[in-house]
């Protein structure tokens, strides 16, 4: 495993660990025992103090319960309170003392994508430089908390639990007692929109099959519907930003993810010990939270795009755009389409298509024939209508094959 150590290495030196500084230290066989850890992080050149053990597989290993035992056996044997696992995956461990009792906890896991700002906000976290033993201890116990909460609602005797205390402490009726024990059927899941903060606040249970875990994917524009050039708003200042990429945003010539603008730009008073925020919901898009736009897209079908079926008396047309353009998703929609005007003036419907997937739904007022340089080509004034229920649907089979970016349907 010679070139994965190497890799590591490489990667702990841009941290600021480093054997040559004194504060890394490989393979260290100081334990007497069998198992070895791969490196372990010092503070101060002082081989006493050892802040952090981090043991290394291969990429394609599968952790088994030995593992985590060996790590386990690491962080008691030197009380070292912090423990990476890199293989597959990277995890955190720390070490809880409860009841007299040491054990080695989960804290989190870390997928290796690209993009992970789950995994980026981490990592700030062990940079040498600035290095905070406290910070670092605040993330671990917090998320514990968190996780250990998560679990209570994941059983039916927590669900339970909570059930009969919220039925007495209110003195809920027969009726609105059994509309409760729906709502406790749901089930909390792990998910990136679980922010941990000084004011915790946790995300609607989501309904979900529990014989498939499900893991909510990291934040991008495109699940609210957002595309280059649209203006979104820092809801803590007021600040007016605009998106550059699917997971950045531009703001005096620099760009931010959300969770690297909230970091250079929280108030001092909403900031929290962990330094670890969930972007989105610090922004939002016509007065509404970039979360709460995220769920709405969802439970109409975005994430999972069920095939159209248009109801009869509907004669929609619809247009393909792309996700970036200079001008508003409706502009892009509206205009100079090189269509026959008699035909495209039935239309009850007009859809915006990107990728395949119904965006918007107008509903034309008024159409025209173009003038201009746009001469032969067509355009319509309408009103959106945001609650379409063809919202997010397919049209990929209407399609088909075709490359003409404009289709007719019921008509």
């Amino acid at each position: 495993m010679t070139f994965e150590k190497e890799i590591v290495k490489g990667f702990l030196q841009a941290l600021g660990w480093s054997r040559y500084d004194r504060n890394l230290e490989e393979q260290s066989g100081m334990y007497g025992r069998k198992w070895i850890p791969d490196f372990t992080f010092y503070l101060n050149n002082d081989k006493n103090a050892k802040e952090i053990i981090l043991e290394l597989k291969k990429p394609d290993h599968k952790q088994r319960k030995v593992d985590i035992e060996q790590i386990e056996a690491y962080m008691k044997l030197s009380d070292c309170r912090f423990g990476l696992y890199f293989g597959e995956k990277l995890e955190v461990f720390y070490l809880q003392e409860k009841d007299g009792k040491r054990s080695a906890v989960s804290v989190t896991n870390i997928d290796w994508t690209i993009d992970n700002e789950a995994g980026a906000n981490f990592i700030e976290l062990l940079v040498f430089k600035g290095y905070d033993r406290k910070r670092l201890e605040d993330f671990c116990k917090e998320n514990v908390e968190l996780n250990t909460f998560i679990r209570q609602w994941k059983t039916q005797k927590g669900q339970q639990k909570l059930y009969e205390a919220i039925i007495e402490h209110f003195a809920l009726s027969p009726e609105m007692a059994n509309t409760l024990q729906s709502v406790l059927k749901f089930t909390i899941l792990e998910s990136p929109e679980i922010i941990i903060s000084s004011q915790t606040t946790v995300s609607a249970p989501i309904k979900t099959d529990s014989s498939k875990p499900h893991q909510r994917k990291n934040f991008d524009f495109s699940m609210a519907g957002l595309m280059k050039g649209d203006v979104i708003t820092f809801s803590p200042t007021g600040t007016k930003v605009k998106v550059s990429s699917r997971k950045h945003i531009s703001y005096k010539g620099k760009n931010y993810t959300l969770t690297g603008f909230c970091k250079a730009f929280l108030p001092e008073e909403m900031r929290n010990s962990s330094g670890a925020y969930q972007g989105p919901r610090y922004f939002e898009y016509k007065g509404k939270s970039l979360v709460d736009i995220r769920f709405e897209r969802e439970e109409k079908g975005f994430d999972n795009p069920e095939p159209l079926m248009p109801k009869e008396g509907d004669k929609i047309f619809c247009v393909k755009v792309g996700k970036v353009g200079r001008e508003s998703l409706y502009e892009r929609t509206r205009k100079h389409w090189k269509v026959r005007y008699d035909r495209a003036r039935q239309a009850t419907h007009v859809f915006a298509v990107v990728d395949g997937i119904v965006e918007a739904v107008y509903i034309p007022q008024v159409w025209k024939r173009s003038t201009g340089s746009r001469v032969g080509r067509c355009e319509f004034e309408g009103v959106e209508d945001v609650n379409s229920e063809y919202l997010g649907k397919s049209v990929v089979d209407f399609y088909g094959k075709s490359q003409n970016p404009c289709l007719y349907i019921n008509m």
